[in-house]
């Protein structure tokens, strides 16, 4: 019977198949690293919106809306605040029904979005917060439906009081309910928009029947925006029970004033030296080193351009004059709303560095790697791991700054209404000069957006209610 030999093995040999896998164990470290990296290289939202607004913003609405149909042909994490900023650009080129079925589409999916996915959560802590389908922040929530009530207002408003009542209720309903995870209602200080209120107050007024009904709401407008003086007209008249003398109609102008709030990518430096401080700790219990913290910890920041527009003046030649006061500061509200809740967004940044930390160092139990080399790659694979994340700066980039509205009683006819803004500088804009019917006892509404001095597409006017 034969017996096969055995080829001798050396220590020398086993040394050498160590070091062969211990350098292809480096490689393809390496090569995740260089992958991770790339991965966290990826343009953010806010680099991808700030064309559209550039354009915007400069009256190239052409531009802007053919660079969102691009944007939006493609799958992606953000289509959904593109879609919302394509509703804005539609709306101000005279397409309100258009504005309303894709802001209807996306209030629905960020309903929906609102219900946590554990396959999106486990997979946002592998990667970042872009992964996860976005829910929308909950001043954008609330203004879904706003300009819902404004776009069907210059449409055919027959479900502008529902919407206006729907974004009171959706804000009602943030401030009740705690955000996953926390016990301390973070939400509880939100503020009411009183824009949504002021539209069902006007709305109930001009039916002649609903005035008590109108006063509760112009109330609380009072209430929620002590900066719109001239609600105390509006109440005045409600207790009153005359929404305008025989023979007249009124005309209320909104304006969409200034450029409106955006996210940008910050580091938060205190959760940084905490999690240094966190790192030490693992290492002091462990056998193993943690992954140095090189990378900072990046979360989203609201940001609120300064303000242009100090007011936009309202004239009918030899009738009537007024300006707009502001119902609802959007860029204070974005960036109220979004400090509170700022705990919970850098608490979720940070449990996600430490699960990444953790599990480095789990890997390295598991692979049994005290070599000092293969810790090292393992080290240079977290380090990339961390600094792939970005923030998650997805968000509605064509809201206004703020809402601004007055109102003008006119005698039945066509009108031309001249609309002018003024800078905080005191300059002037041009004068826009707009035609609108007034119908005796009926409203009519006049919608334009003012990102400066100049208006971005069209002014819409309503017809009479």
């Amino acid at each position: 019977m034969s017996t096969r030999k055995l080829r001798p093995v050396s220590y020398a040999s086993v040394a050498g198949a160590t070091e062969v896998a211990r350098g292809t164990v480096v490689r393809n470290l390496a090569r995740l690293t260089v992958l991770l990296l790339c991965l966290g290289g990826c343009a953010t939202h806010s680099q991808k919106a700030a064309s559209v607004r550039e354009a915007f913003y400069a009256g190239d609405t052409g531009t802007a809306r053919a660079a969102l149909a691009e944007l939006t042909s493609q799958r992606s994490h953000d289509r959904d605040v593109l879609l919302l900023d394509k509703a804005v650009v539609d709306l101000f080129l005279g397409q309100p029904r258009t504005a309303q079925r894709l802001l209807r589409d996306v209030r629905d999916r960020f309903d929906y979005f609102e219900q946590l996915d554990l396959r999106e959560q486990i997979l946002s802590i592998v990667t970042d917060d872009r992964s996860v389908a976005y829910p929308g922040e909950d001043y954008e929530k609330v203004l879904i439906r706003v300009m819902l009530a404004f776009a069907d207002l210059v449409d055919d408003g027959d479900d502008v009081l529902a919407y206006a009542l729907q974004a009171i209720q959706k804000q009602q309903e943030l401030t009740e309910t705690p955000l996953p995870g926390m016990s301390e209602n973070l939400r509880k200080s939100y503020k009411q928009v009183a824009v949504a209120a002021y539209l069902y107050a006007v709305l109930r007024e001009a039916t002649y029947t609903d005035y008590d009904d109108a006063e509760r709401w112009y109330t609380r407008v009072a209430a929620w925006a002590p900066q719109f003086s001239r609600v105390r007209l509006d109440l005045e008249r409600a207790r009153k029970g005359v929404f305008a003398r025989p023979g007249n109609g009124v005309v209320y102008v909104f304006v969409f004033a200034d450029r409106g709030p955006y996210k940008v990518e910050s580091v938060e430096a205190p959760t940084t030296v905490s999690l240094a401080i966190a790192s030490a700790l693992i290492t002091a219990l462990g056998d193993y080193s943690v992954p140095p913290t090189i990378a900072p910890v990046k979360v989203p920041k609201v940001v609120a351009p300064p303000r242009r527009l100090d007011r936009v003046d309202v004239a009918v030649p030899g009738r009537a004059t007024g300006h707009c006061e502001t119902l609802t500061d959007i860029n204070r509200m974005a960036v109220e709303q979004f400090e509170a809740i700022r705990p919970w967004v850098v608490a979720r940044a940070v449990a996600r560095r430490i699960v990444k930390k953790a599990a480095v160092v789990g890997v390295k139990d598991a692979l049994g790697a005290r070599d000092p080399v293969a810790q090292l790659a393992l080290d240079l694979a977290g380090v990339a791991w961390e600094a792939a994340e970005r923030a998650d700066t997805r968000c509605w980039s064509l809201l206004p700054g703020r809402i601004d509205a007055t109102r003008l009683e006119l005698p039945a006819g066509e009108h031309p209404i001249t609309l002018q803004a003024v800078g905080v500088d005191g300059r002037l804009g041009p004068p826009i000069r707009q035609s609108v019917q007034v119908a005796p006892g009926k409203a009519t509404f006049v919608l334009g957006y003012f990102p400066s001095l100049r208006p971005v597409g069209r002014v819409l006017v309503s017809e009479p209610y």
